[in-house]
């Protein structure tokens, strides 16, 4: 059974920032950190796509809230981020592997 830690999130972390299409953009250094590596091994990790997002827009009583969800390996990080890409809540947790 998968346990979820539950993590207090940073406020010092940097927010999330958006592009111009409204994109979330995550720097290299913040997901290093978050996964507990560094930030060249990040990078590469994501020229060999093997860090994948997923982004879901809330609904109903989530509105004007995302959640973001990286997942590398047997980790999945997972975030709550407000309209205007502030850190509300985030967690971290084993997950088992993705078939191929």
């Amino acid at each position: 059974m998968n346990q979820t830690p539950q993590q207090t999130p940073d406020k010092s972390a940097p927010s999330a920032k958006r592009d111009e299409d409204g994109n979330f953009v995550l720097d290299a250094e913040f997901i290093a950190s978050r996964f507990g590596l560094n930030e060249n091994a990040v990078r590469d990790l994501m020229r060999r796509n093997l860090v994948h997002s997923l982004v879901e827009e809330g609904r109903d009583a989530d509105a004007n809230t995302w959640r973001l969800t990286l997942r590398c390996g047997n980790r999945q990080w997972r975030a709550i981020l407000g309209t205007d890409g502030e850190l509300r809540d985030e967690t971290m947790r084993f997950v088992s592997p993705q078939a191929r």
